[in-house]
């Protein structure tokens, strides 16, 4: 996954491949939120953590 872009990553949202997993909290950021997300990470600001594993 290291090589996708921030689109990419987004789309993989609704197709499942990326999601929250069952210990977490529901889901409830909308697309604009979660591409304003994205953009700070590209951006390299500060953001807390994102823990993603393959399963």
């Amino acid at each position: 996954m290291a090589d996708l872009t921030i689109r990419g990553i987004l789309d993989l949202v609704p197709k499942g491949q990326i999601r929250v997993p069952a210990f977490q909290r529901g889901f409830v950021w909308d697309p604009e939120r979660v591409a304003f997300l994205m953009d700070s990470i590209y951006k390299g600001y500060p953001f807390g953590s994102l823990l993603l594993w393959r399963t």
